[in-house]
């Protein structure tokens, strides 16, 4: 009986290694592309803001007021402060790049505390009319979609993926 089982696994195996010979290779398995900069970000996501509510600035104390707590760290003041400057900004017929500078810098505090809206805000001032993607047009773009997925249409639009 010893003699009957040796053969047969050595034809076993024989079959075995003739059959893996005949067989196709197996396909590469192609790594899965890693997402771009134009995607949501979970741990960046974690600290979005909410757009603040929309608040008038129709007296020149609201405007002081948004200023004085925007210098003091307020994201949300900072994004009035900006907006109202941009309304007024509208109503001029020809803002100086200074002024607008000074608006985009509020934004800026904006979107680096949080609030997507005001990132997305930053390239409009200057895309608006027009306007070429400033320098940092893709990092705004960037964290906005980071922040709030919604966003990611205006990064990837923006070739900034």
């Amino acid at each position: 009986m010893a003699g009957m089982h040796g053969p047969s696994l050595i034809r076993i195996a024989l079959l075995a290694m003739i059959a893996a010979c005949g067989s196709a290779p197996a396909a590469p398995v192609e790594p899965a592309a890693a997402p771009g900069k134009c995607a949501l970000d979970a741990a960046v996501a974690a600290t979005r803001l909410p757009k603040p509510a929309d608040k008038g600035c129709m007296h020149q104390e609201d405007a002081d007021a948004f200023f004085t707590a925007c210098e003091g760290g307020d994201a949300e003041a900072c994004y009035h402060l900006a907006v109202c400057g941009l309304a007024n900004l509208g109503a001029s017929q020809s803002p100086t790049g200074a002024e607008v500078d000074n608006q985009r810098a509020a934004l800026r505090r904006a979107c680096d505390a949080g609030v997507a809206e005001a990132c997305l805000l930053r390239v409009g001032v200057v895309t608006a009319k027009g306007g070429p993607l400033p320098s940092d047009g893709c990092a705004d773009l960037v964290r906005a979609c980071q922040l709030d997925e919604k966003n990611c249409f205006d990064c990837r639009s923006g070739d900034c993926d």
